[in-house]
């Protein structure tokens, strides 16, 4: 299969908006992921967050290995390494494709792992505590990020249920490295919390969040009262 790597910037992503995961151009909130890489362009990256290959005739080709090369020629410019969470679960890419392509499980919790590559001696990435994090919470509380462009969209569609619902749950967003380092669990782009309770820990549909509401949230608060 013949490739092409086509570096999206700021510049030309008017061109290439399919970078921005399955979300429509057209959409109302398309413009939230947008906003978000033009602040994260300025920052760099080398943690990959999401590996998505779009089509079905195009997986097992071998572009998923194309695009960690690509990152990882970045990284070399001026850091240790790249890092990536993986997961046993759906939704997040499985640890194969890195530990294929020279990675190593530095970490593990649960079913998820953290895995890395380095290209420089130094301190190695490490999963913080967050367990003891999440037991901070009270209440209902939805801690996010922008990174995936899904997670936004969500905190807008799910106010009119919150409204309807009844329920005013503590929303906040994470918007520095550090902030996301002290996240209540290890794929802190997306968590619904109940009084300390991991009710989701990526992104879920106002479908889903209605039946966590109706069977985790409900039930809680009527057995308090």
């Amino acid at each position: 299969m013949k490739t092409s790597i086509v570096k999206v910037t700021m510049d030309n992503i008017a061109e290439h908006p399919q970078a921005i995961c399955y979300i429509n151009p057209k959409h109302e909130l398309f413009h939230k992921k947008v906003d978000w890489l033009r602040e994260q362009f300025a920052n760099g990256y080398m943690f990959i967050h999401c590996l998505w290959i779009n089509g079905k005739k195009h997986i097992r080709q071998g572009l998923g290995s194309i695009l960690i090369k690509e990152v990882e020629r970045d990284a070399k410019k001026n850091k240790l390494g790249v890092a990536v969470i993986t997961s046993d679960k759906s939704f997040i890419a499985t640890r194969e494709i890195f530990l294929k392509n020279g990675y190593s499980i530095v970490s593990e919790s649960g079913k998820e792992q953290l895995i890395a590559k380095q290209f420089k001696k130094g301190s190695l990435p490490y999963i913080n505590n967050w367990e003891h994090e999440l037991k901070k919470y009270k209440g209902l509380a939805i801690i996010y990020s922008k990174q995936c462009p899904w997670v936004p969209r969500f905190i807008e569609e799910v106010k009119p249920i919150l409204k309807k619902e009844k329920l005013e749950p503590k929303i906040f967003e994470l918007e520095t490295a550090e902030q996301a380092q002290k996240g209540p669990s290890i794929y802190c782009i997306f968590n619904l919390i109940y009084d300390g309770k991991l009710l989701a820990d990526r992104y879920i549909s106002t479908t889903r969040f209605l039946n966590i509401v109706n069977k985790e949230i409900k039930p809680h608060i009527q057995a308090q009262n």
